[in-house]
């Protein structure tokens, strides 16, 4: 299976086709909520939630929430035998660091550290992606998968206060879409999202195409148009995060994952006026399903 543009376009007449992504009503539905669109024409989707538990911070209410208005249902699991009995798979951001030894690095700033689930969420993701599954991942789920296809994390950033999580503050930051990309399709050129993470993709893994980045306002317009270039070239490159760029997206170019670093579930809890339309992304992947 490829994904590419045209996958997203080709499922019009099974979801997508309710114009109200572009600011319409349904053509089918005369309605211009997608929730209301997909509840009547589609059946309950099952999602697998890859957690032990609730979280403390609204990340599960917030998926839990959206995903309820396109008819699809939360199960919290860690076990890989029932990744079969889902239609698609979701793996969280929150706590702990993924453990460095897992992209063959020592420690240099990673935090609360859990190994034990860290292989078992790796485990749900190799069947997911042995399965075919849809995958959507947020934040440490971001990474995490990204390890699993080889690639590497930053694991302290330098910028840092820009983009660390500070309970009760929204730190936000705008973002450049990749042009030629689904994203781009979803959001258009660019646009602000919140952020709440110390570390991120360093090395893209196998497969996976960069989609979003922010880019450093230290940069000059000759920096920023080389990165651009680059970026969009799809060439080979180790990005340094550290001091201009980070990922902000990115989606695998043979298998239906996508991958965020930023967190669209608080986004649809709290909205904030002139950021990204974060339901978007899980309008996407509900599209993605079988």
């Amino acid at each position: 299976m490829h994904v590419s543009d045209e996958s997203y376009f080709s499922r019009q007449k099974r979801f997508v086709h309710c114009n109200t992504f572009y600011g319409r009503k349904c053509t089918y539905c005369n309605r211009r909520n997608y929730g209301e669109h997909y509840r009547r024409y589609k059946v309950k989707k099952k999602i697998m939630y890859v957690e032990r538990e609730i979280d403390h911070y609204g990340l599960y209410e917030g998926v839990e929430d959206v995903l309820k208005s396109l008819n699809a249902e939360l199960v919290i699991s860690l076990d890989p035998e029932k990744v079969s009995e889902c239609d698609g798979i979701l793996v969280p951001g929150g706590l702990p660091d993924v453990d460095p030894a897992l992209y063959g690095e020592e420690n240099q700033g990673s935090m609360n550290l859990d190994r034990e689930l860290d292989d078992l969420q790796l485990a749900v993701i190799d069947a997911a992606v042995k399965a075919k599954k849809p995958m959507l991942t947020i934040c440490r789920g971001m990474q995490l998968v990204n390890v699993y296809f080889g690639g590497t994390l930053i694991q302290d950033l330098e910028n840092g206060p820009m983009h660390t999580y500070v309970p009760n503050e929204n730190k936000l930051h705008d973002t450049l879409i990749v042009k030629g990309t689904p994203f781009a399709m979803l959001y258009g050129e660019n646009g602000i999202v919140n952020s709440a993470h110390h570390q991120a993709v360093r090395k893209p893994g196998k497969g996976f195409r960069i989609t979003q980045v922010w880019l450093s306002g230290k940069l000059n317009k000759d920096e920023r148009e080389e990165w651009i270039r680059k970026i969009e070239n799809e060439e080979s490159l180790e990005v340094e995060c550290k001091r201009t760029c980070i990922i902000e997206g990115m989606m695998h170019r043979e298998l239906p994952i996508i991958a965020v670093q930023w967190h669209p579930e608080l986004m649809h809890r709290d909205p904030i006026h002139g950021t990204l339309d974060q339901d978007r992304i899980f309008m996407y992947f509900i599209s993605l399903l079988h």
